[in-house]
Protein backbone atom coordinates (compact mmCIF):
# COMPACT_ATOMS: atom_id res chain seq x y z
CA UNK A 1 0.00 0.00 0.00
CA UNK A 2 1.20 3.37 -0.97
CA UNK A 3 1.89 5.89 2.18
CA UNK A 4 -1.14 8.64 3.09
CA UNK A 5 -0.65 11.40 3.38
CA UNK A 6 -2.58 12.88 5.74
CA UNK A 7 -2.61 16.88 6.46
CA UNK A 8 -5.00 16.96 9.60
CA UNK A 9 -3.64 20.22 10.84
CA UNK A 10 -6.26 23.80 10.42
CA UNK A 11 -4.64 25.87 7.73
CA UNK A 12 -7.11 28.72 7.62
CA UNK A 13 -8.31 30.04 4.41
CA UNK A 14 -10.13 33.35 4.99
CA UNK A 15 -13.01 34.63 3.28
CA UNK A 16 -13.61 37.76 1.51
CA UNK A 17 -16.71 39.07 3.62
CA UNK A 18 -18.77 42.21 3.42
CA UNK A 19 -17.77 45.21 4.62
CA UNK A 20 -19.96 48.88 4.82
CA UNK A 21 -18.47 51.84 2.64
CA UNK A 22 -20.24 54.48 1.17
CA UNK A 23 -19.09 57.84 -0.67
CA UNK A 24 -19.29 60.58 2.13
CA UNK A 25 -22.40 62.55 1.81
CA UNK A 26 -22.54 66.09 1.91
CA UNK A 27 -26.17 66.12 2.76
CA UNK A 28 -26.52 67.92 6.23
CA UNK A 29 -28.67 65.81 9.31
CA UNK A 30 -31.74 68.06 10.18
CA UNK A 31 -33.51 68.53 13.15
CA UNK A 32 -37.31 69.75 12.49
CA UNK A 33 -39.96 70.92 15.63
CA UNK A 34 -43.66 70.32 14.77
CA UNK A 35 -43.95 73.95 14.17
CA UNK A 36 -43.68 74.21 10.25
CA UNK A 37 -42.80 77.71 11.16
CA UNK A 38 -40.26 76.86 12.92
CA UNK A 39 -36.97 77.83 11.51
CA UNK A 40 -34.99 74.44 10.25
CA UNK A 41 -31.81 74.23 12.08
CA UNK A 42 -28.97 72.64 10.62
CA UNK A 43 -26.23 70.20 12.72
CA UNK A 44 -22.96 70.28 10.62
CA UNK A 45 -20.70 66.82 11.61
CA UNK A 46 -17.46 66.60 10.55
CA UNK A 47 -17.16 63.90 7.60
CA UNK A 48 -15.30 61.03 10.35
CA UNK A 49 -18.51 61.19 12.07
CA UNK A 50 -20.73 61.16 9.23
CA UNK A 51 -19.08 58.06 7.53
CA UNK A 52 -19.30 56.08 11.15
CA UNK A 53 -22.93 56.65 11.17
CA UNK A 54 -23.46 55.46 7.55
CA UNK A 55 -21.24 52.54 8.05
CA UNK A 56 -23.47 51.81 11.42
CA UNK A 57 -26.51 52.33 9.13
CA UNK A 58 -25.24 50.03 6.32
CA UNK A 59 -24.10 47.51 8.95
CA UNK A 60 -27.66 46.91 10.30
CA UNK A 61 -29.10 47.05 7.03
CA UNK A 62 -27.13 44.52 5.26
CA UNK A 63 -27.69 42.01 8.74
CA UNK A 64 -31.37 42.48 8.39
CA UNK A 65 -31.29 41.67 4.62
CA UNK A 66 -29.42 38.61 4.98
CA UNK A 67 -31.22 37.42 8.18
CA UNK A 68 -34.20 37.34 5.68
CA UNK A 69 -32.18 35.89 2.52
CA UNK A 70 -29.65 33.12 1.95
CA UNK A 71 -26.19 34.06 1.10
CA UNK A 72 -23.38 32.77 -0.23
CA UNK A 73 -20.56 32.22 2.47
CA UNK A 74 -17.85 29.86 0.81
CA UNK A 75 -17.31 29.41 -2.53
CA UNK A 76 -14.04 27.41 -2.63
CA UNK A 77 -11.61 26.03 -5.23
CA UNK A 78 -8.67 23.77 -3.57
CA UNK A 79 -6.75 25.22 -6.17
CA UNK A 80 -7.22 28.02 -8.10
CA UNK A 81 -9.04 27.15 -11.71
CA UNK A 82 -9.18 23.42 -10.22
CA UNK A 83 -12.73 21.65 -9.65
CA UNK A 84 -13.79 21.67 -6.01
CA UNK A 85 -17.66 19.72 -4.90
CA UNK A 86 -19.03 19.72 -2.01
CA UNK A 87 -19.96 15.83 -1.41
CA UNK A 88 -17.60 14.53 -3.76
CA UNK A 89 -17.80 13.47 -7.24
CA UNK A 90 -22.03 12.66 -6.97
CA UNK A 91 -24.06 14.75 -7.45
CA UNK A 92 -27.04 12.67 -5.29
CA UNK A 93 -27.01 10.65 -2.28
CA UNK A 94 -24.51 13.22 -0.57
CA UNK A 95 -25.24 14.04 3.27
CA UNK A 96 -22.09 16.13 3.19
CA UNK A 97 -23.05 18.89 5.85
CA UNK A 98 -23.07 18.42 9.70
CA UNK A 99 -22.86 21.03 12.99
CA UNK A 100 -21.90 19.60 16.39
CA UNK A 101 -23.12 20.52 19.53
CA UNK A 102 -20.16 23.45 19.74
CA UNK A 103 -21.69 25.12 17.05
CA UNK A 104 -19.13 24.02 14.09
CA UNK A 105 -20.12 23.33 11.06
CA UNK A 106 -18.57 20.22 8.61
CA UNK A 107 -18.51 20.35 5.00
CA UNK A 108 -17.35 17.12 3.48
CA UNK A 109 -15.93 16.84 -0.27
CA UNK A 110 -13.61 16.71 -3.21
CA UNK A 111 -10.80 19.05 -4.59
CA UNK A 112 -8.03 19.15 -7.22
CA UNK A 113 -4.96 19.94 -5.87
CA UNK A 114 -2.97 20.85 -9.72
CA UNK A 115 -3.30 17.75 -12.08
CA UNK A 116 -5.27 14.11 -10.90
CA UNK A 117 -5.79 12.90 -8.69
CA UNK A 118 -8.16 14.42 -6.52
CA UNK A 119 -8.12 14.85 -2.65
CA UNK A 120 -10.60 14.06 -0.20
CA UNK A 121 -11.19 17.32 2.04
CA UNK A 122 -13.51 18.56 5.21
CA UNK A 123 -14.04 22.06 6.14
CA UNK A 124 -14.86 23.33 9.21
CA UNK A 125 -16.38 26.83 10.35
CA UNK A 126 -16.17 27.47 13.79
CA UNK A 127 -18.15 31.26 13.83
CA UNK A 128 -21.40 30.04 11.93
CA UNK A 129 -19.59 30.39 8.13
CA UNK A 130 -17.83 33.63 8.25
CA UNK A 131 -14.13 31.90 8.42
CA UNK A 132 -13.45 28.51 6.89
CA UNK A 133 -10.37 25.85 7.50
CA UNK A 134 -9.24 22.70 6.00
CA UNK A 135 -9.44 20.43 8.65
CA UNK A 136 -9.10 17.13 7.28
CA UNK A 137 -7.00 16.81 3.96
CA UNK A 138 -6.67 13.01 2.95
CA UNK A 139 -4.52 12.06 -0.27
CA UNK A 140 -2.93 8.88 -1.52
CA UNK A 141 0.04 9.10 -3.70
CA UNK A 142 -1.07 8.34 -7.30
CA UNK A 143 -5.17 7.57 -6.08
CA UNK A 144 -8.15 9.96 -6.29
CA UNK A 145 -9.52 10.48 -2.80
CA UNK A 146 -12.88 11.95 -2.03
CA UNK A 147 -15.56 12.74 0.94
CA UNK A 148 -19.24 12.49 0.13
CA UNK A 149 -20.84 12.06 3.52
CA UNK A 150 -20.31 13.63 7.18
CA UNK A 151 -21.91 13.01 10.46
CA UNK A 152 -21.76 13.18 14.28
CA UNK A 153 -22.07 10.14 17.10
CA UNK A 154 -23.37 10.40 20.42
CA UNK A 155 -20.22 11.19 22.11
CA UNK A 156 -19.67 14.08 19.49
CA UNK A 157 -17.52 12.16 17.45
CA UNK A 158 -17.06 12.96 13.66
CA UNK A 159 -17.66 10.28 10.70
CA UNK A 160 -16.46 11.29 7.05
CA UNK A 161 -17.29 8.60 4.50
CA UNK A 162 -15.43 8.44 1.13
CA UNK A 163 -13.85 6.57 -1.51
CA UNK A 164 -10.04 5.92 -3.03
CA UNK A 165 -8.59 4.51 -5.70
CA UNK A 166 -6.91 4.47 -9.24
CA UNK A 167 -10.10 3.21 -11.32
CA UNK A 168 -13.64 2.32 -10.01
CA UNK A 169 -14.25 0.41 -8.11
CA UNK A 170 -12.77 1.76 -5.59
CA UNK A 171 -11.76 1.04 -1.16
CA UNK A 172 -14.45 2.69 1.15
CA UNK A 173 -13.11 4.82 3.74
CA UNK A 174 -14.32 6.51 7.27
CA UNK A 175 -12.12 8.48 8.60
CA UNK A 176 -12.85 9.44 12.51
CA UNK A 177 -11.90 12.87 14.61
CA UNK A 178 -12.45 12.91 18.54
CA UNK A 179 -11.09 16.45 18.85
CA UNK A 180 -13.88 18.60 16.90
CA UNK A 181 -12.05 18.25 13.50
CA UNK A 182 -8.72 19.26 14.84
CA UNK A 183 -7.29 15.30 13.93
CA UNK A 184 -8.18 12.40 11.73
CA UNK A 185 -7.56 8.48 11.88
CA UNK A 186 -8.97 5.85 9.31
CA UNK A 187 -10.91 3.53 11.20
CA UNK A 188 -12.33 1.73 7.86
CA UNK A 189 -10.18 1.31 5.10
CA UNK A 190 -9.17 -1.12 2.06
CA UNK A 191 -8.07 -4.00 5.15
CA UNK A 192 -11.99 -4.59 4.86
CA UNK A 193 -11.69 -5.88 1.10
CA UNK A 194 -14.33 -3.62 -0.09
CA UNK A 195 -14.86 -1.93 -3.47
CA UNK A 196 -16.98 0.71 -3.89
CA UNK A 197 -18.94 2.47 -6.18
CA UNK A 198 -20.28 5.41 -4.11
CA UNK A 199 -20.67 5.93 -0.30
CA UNK A 200 -23.86 8.30 0.56
CA UNK A 201 -24.51 9.25 4.33
CA UNK A 202 -23.75 8.73 7.76
CA UNK A 203 -25.90 8.58 10.68
CA UNK A 204 -25.82 7.41 14.44
CA UNK A 205 -28.11 6.83 16.91
CA UNK A 206 -28.18 7.43 21.45
CA UNK A 207 -26.59 3.97 21.97
CA UNK A 208 -23.67 4.99 20.37
CA UNK A 209 -23.82 3.22 16.94
CA UNK A 210 -22.71 4.32 13.81
CA UNK A 211 -24.11 3.51 10.38
CA UNK A 212 -22.57 3.96 6.67
CA UNK A 213 -24.23 3.37 3.66
CA UNK A 214 -22.68 2.45 0.31
CA UNK A 215 -23.21 1.00 -3.34
CA UNK A 216 -20.99 -2.00 -3.83
CA UNK A 217 -21.41 -2.85 -7.47
CA UNK A 218 -25.28 -2.87 -7.83
CA UNK A 219 -25.73 -3.87 -3.98
CA UNK A 220 -27.47 -1.90 -1.46
CA UNK A 221 -24.91 -2.49 1.67
CA UNK A 222 -25.32 -0.38 5.51
CA UNK A 223 -22.57 -1.05 7.90
CA UNK A 224 -22.78 -0.39 11.68
CA UNK A 225 -19.60 0.44 14.60
CA UNK A 226 -20.44 -0.12 18.39
CA UNK A 227 -17.14 0.29 19.26
CA UNK A 228 -16.47 4.02 18.00
CA UNK A 229 -14.97 2.78 14.79
CA UNK A 230 -12.67 -0.17 16.04
CA UNK A 231 -14.74 -2.95 13.87
CA UNK A 232 -17.20 -2.35 11.51
CA UNK A 233 -19.89 -5.45 10.73
CA UNK A 234 -22.04 -5.27 7.19
CA UNK A 235 -25.91 -5.12 9.23
CA UNK A 236 -28.27 -4.67 5.88
CA UNK A 237 -27.93 -5.87 2.44
CA UNK A 238 -30.51 -5.10 -0.58
CA UNK A 239 -29.28 -6.79 -4.23
CA UNK A 240 -30.22 -4.37 -7.30
CA UNK A 241 -30.81 -1.23 -5.31
CA UNK A 242 -28.50 1.88 -3.94
CA UNK A 243 -29.13 3.52 -0.64
CA UNK A 244 -29.44 6.97 -1.15
CA UNK A 245 -29.82 8.52 2.12
CA UNK A 246 -30.59 7.84 5.74
CA UNK A 247 -31.53 9.41 8.91
CA UNK A 248 -31.50 7.96 12.87
CA UNK A 249 -34.73 9.33 15.08
CA UNK A 250 -36.63 7.58 18.43
CA UNK A 251 -38.41 5.03 16.22
CA UNK A 252 -35.30 3.67 14.37
CA UNK A 253 -32.94 4.12 11.81
CA UNK A 254 -34.07 4.63 8.18
CA UNK A 255 -32.43 4.65 4.74
CA UNK A 256 -33.96 5.37 1.32
CA UNK A 257 -32.60 3.60 -1.75
CA UNK A 258 -33.36 4.56 -5.36
CA UNK A 259 -35.60 1.89 -5.73
CA UNK A 260 -37.86 3.84 -4.03
CA UNK A 261 -38.31 2.04 -1.09
CA UNK A 262 -37.42 2.92 2.95
CA UNK A 263 -35.86 0.52 5.04
CA UNK A 264 -35.90 0.85 8.86
CA UNK A 265 -34.34 -0.99 11.91
CA UNK A 266 -36.01 -0.36 15.24
CA UNK A 267 -33.22 -2.81 16.91
CA UNK A 268 -30.29 -0.77 16.31
CA UNK A 269 -29.33 -2.01 13.05
CA UNK A 270 -29.81 -6.00 13.93
CA UNK A 271 -33.19 -6.70 12.38
CA UNK A 272 -34.37 -4.51 8.63
CA UNK A 273 -37.80 -4.29 7.41
CA UNK A 274 -39.25 -2.16 3.98
CA UNK A 275 -41.80 -0.06 5.75
CA UNK A 276 -42.93 1.84 2.30
CA UNK A 277 -42.14 1.96 -1.59
CA UNK A 278 -43.58 3.73 -4.03
CA UNK A 279 -42.75 4.99 -7.75
CA UNK A 280 -40.52 7.88 -7.22
CA UNK A 281 -36.94 7.73 -6.52
CA UNK A 282 -36.36 8.65 -3.23
CA UNK A 283 -32.83 10.93 -2.48
CA UNK A 284 -33.26 12.36 0.48
CA UNK A 285 -34.72 11.79 4.27
CA UNK A 286 -34.91 13.71 7.15
CA UNK A 287 -37.17 14.15 10.59
CA UNK A 288 -39.25 17.29 12.45
CA UNK A 289 -39.32 17.73 15.64
CA UNK A 290 -42.73 15.77 16.35
CA UNK A 291 -40.91 13.03 15.10
CA UNK A 292 -42.88 13.07 11.42
CA UNK A 293 -40.04 11.50 8.61
CA UNK A 294 -40.10 13.21 5.15
CA UNK A 295 -38.72 11.99 2.33
CA UNK A 296 -38.04 13.20 -1.21
CA UNK A 297 -37.38 12.55 -4.57
CA UNK A 298 -38.66 13.25 -8.34
CA UNK A 299 -41.42 12.25 -10.52
CA UNK A 300 -42.09 12.82 -14.03
CA UNK A 301 -45.78 12.30 -14.31
CA UNK A 302 -47.89 11.86 -17.72
CA UNK A 303 -51.17 13.40 -18.09
CA UNK A 304 -53.67 12.04 -20.74
CA UNK A 305 -56.13 14.66 -21.07
CA UNK A 306 -55.47 16.33 -24.45
CA UNK A 307 -52.31 16.61 -25.67
CA UNK A 308 -50.04 14.64 -23.84
CA UNK A 309 -47.58 16.07 -21.74
CA UNK A 310 -45.25 15.13 -18.88
CA UNK A 311 -44.47 17.07 -15.93
CA UNK A 312 -41.49 16.81 -13.76
CA UNK A 313 -41.96 17.11 -10.24
CA UNK A 314 -40.59 17.16 -6.66
CA UNK A 315 -42.36 14.70 -4.66
CA UNK A 316 -42.30 14.56 -0.97
CA UNK A 317 -43.59 11.66 0.98
CA UNK A 318 -44.44 11.86 5.13
CA UNK A 319 -44.07 8.70 7.44
CA UNK A 320 -46.19 8.78 10.35
CA UNK A 321 -46.68 6.23 13.78
CA UNK A 322 -42.86 5.79 13.69
CA UNK A 323 -42.58 5.43 10.07
CA UNK A 324 -45.03 2.66 9.57
CA UNK A 325 -47.16 4.55 7.48
CA UNK A 326 -46.72 6.60 4.11
CA UNK A 327 -48.70 9.36 1.82
CA UNK A 328 -47.64 11.57 -0.42
CA UNK A 329 -48.57 14.93 0.60
CA UNK A 330 -47.22 17.20 -2.53
CA UNK A 331 -45.64 17.34 -5.65
CA UNK A 332 -44.49 20.26 -6.50
CA UNK A 333 -43.86 21.85 -10.36
CA UNK A 334 -40.63 23.64 -10.03
CA UNK A 335 -40.28 25.80 -13.05
CA UNK A 336 -36.94 27.81 -13.30
CA UNK A 337 -36.27 28.92 -16.71
CA UNK A 338 -38.00 25.69 -17.65
CA UNK A 339 -35.82 22.28 -17.45
CA UNK A 340 -36.43 19.51 -16.02
CA UNK A 341 -36.09 19.58 -11.40
CA UNK A 342 -33.95 17.61 -9.43
CA UNK A 343 -34.90 17.55 -5.50
CA UNK A 344 -31.46 16.46 -3.77
CA UNK A 345 -31.58 17.30 -0.27
CA UNK A 346 -33.95 17.68 2.70
CA UNK A 347 -34.04 19.07 5.65
CA UNK A 348 -35.80 21.43 8.86
CA UNK A 349 -35.72 24.24 11.42
CA UNK A 350 -35.57 24.70 14.50
CA UNK A 351 -39.36 26.11 14.31
CA UNK A 352 -40.23 23.09 12.33
CA UNK A 353 -40.66 24.18 8.88
CA UNK A 354 -39.55 21.80 5.68
CA UNK A 355 -36.94 22.59 3.22
CA UNK A 356 -36.08 21.08 -0.04
CA UNK A 357 -33.06 22.17 -2.17
CA UNK A 358 -32.41 21.19 -6.07
CA UNK A 359 -31.59 22.02 -9.36
CA UNK A 360 -33.14 23.17 -11.92
CA UNK A 361 -31.95 23.89 -15.49
CA UNK A 362 -28.72 24.89 -13.89
CA UNK A 363 -30.10 26.99 -11.23
CA UNK A 364 -30.17 26.14 -7.17
CA UNK A 365 -33.05 26.11 -5.93
CA UNK A 366 -34.40 26.08 -2.38
CA UNK A 367 -38.17 25.45 -1.29
CA UNK A 368 -39.65 26.26 2.17
CA UNK A 369 -42.96 24.88 3.95
CA UNK A 370 -44.09 26.30 6.71
CA UNK A 371 -47.41 23.33 6.90
CA UNK A 372 -45.25 19.98 7.28
CA UNK A 373 -44.72 19.85 3.35
CA UNK A 374 -48.25 20.38 2.21
CA UNK A 375 -47.82 23.67 0.10
CA UNK A 376 -43.94 25.28 -0.73
CA UNK A 377 -42.50 27.86 -1.85
CA UNK A 378 -39.25 29.16 -3.43
CA UNK A 379 -37.18 30.75 -1.15
CA UNK A 380 -33.67 30.77 -2.90
CA UNK A 381 -32.98 30.94 -6.54
CA UNK A 382 -29.12 31.30 -7.18
CA UNK A 383 -28.08 31.66 -10.40
CA UNK A 384 -24.46 30.80 -10.27
CA UNK A 385 -23.45 30.07 -13.30
CA UNK A 386 -23.78 26.60 -14.94
CA UNK A 387 -24.95 23.54 -13.52
CA UNK A 388 -25.50 25.00 -10.45
CA UNK A 389 -26.47 21.84 -7.52
CA UNK A 390 -26.89 21.81 -3.69
CA UNK A 391 -26.65 18.21 -2.98
CA UNK A 392 -26.80 18.77 1.51
CA UNK A 393 -28.00 20.18 4.10
CA UNK A 394 -27.52 21.02 7.72
CA UNK A 395 -28.75 23.40 10.46
CA UNK A 396 -26.60 24.76 13.76
CA UNK A 397 -27.20 25.14 17.30
CA UNK A 398 -28.20 28.42 16.77
CA UNK A 399 -30.74 27.88 14.21
CA UNK A 400 -28.60 28.95 10.99
CA UNK A 401 -29.25 27.00 7.74
CA UNK A 402 -26.92 25.63 5.38
CA UNK A 403 -27.21 24.23 1.88
CA UNK A 404 -23.56 23.23 0.19
CA UNK A 405 -23.19 21.78 -3.00
CA UNK A 406 -21.72 22.73 -6.50
CA UNK A 407 -21.80 24.74 -9.46
CA UNK A 408 -19.55 25.56 -12.50
CA UNK A 409 -17.89 28.99 -13.55
CA UNK A 410 -18.66 30.31 -17.18
CA UNK A 411 -15.25 28.46 -17.84
CA UNK A 412 -16.73 25.36 -16.69
CA UNK A 413 -14.87 24.95 -13.37
CA UNK A 414 -16.56 23.77 -10.76
CA UNK A 415 -16.69 25.58 -7.68
CA UNK A 416 -17.58 24.46 -3.59
CA UNK A 417 -20.61 26.29 -2.14
CA UNK A 418 -22.07 26.59 0.66
CA UNK A 419 -25.33 28.85 1.21
CA UNK A 420 -26.32 30.24 4.53
CA UNK A 421 -30.16 31.94 6.08
CA UNK A 422 -29.06 33.08 9.12
CA UNK A 423 -31.33 32.45 12.42
CA UNK A 424 -34.13 34.86 13.21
Amino acid sequence: MKNIVQNSHLQTLKRGGFGPGSPESNRPVSSHGSDSSRRTSHVHLPSFFRFQILAVCLLFFTHAVRAQSWFTVDDFQYTAGRTAAVGGSWATGSSALCADAQGNIFVAGIGLAGSYPCHGLIMTSADQGTNWAVADEFSVEGLHCEFSAIGIGAAQNLYSSGLMGSNPPFTWIVRKSTDHGASWTTVMSDLNGFLITAPTSVAADNLGNVFVTATIGTTWIVRKTSDAGASWTTVDVVPNASPMAMVSTSAGVFVVGNNGIVRRSADAGVHWANVDSSTIAPVAICVDGSGNLFLGGTANIASTKGKPTTTHYWVIRKGTNGGTAWQTIATIPVSVNGGTPALYALGTDTLGNLYAAGSVSGAWVVQKSTNHGVSWTIVDNFQYGDNSTPTSFASDAAGNLFVGGRAADSTGTVHWLVRKHSAP
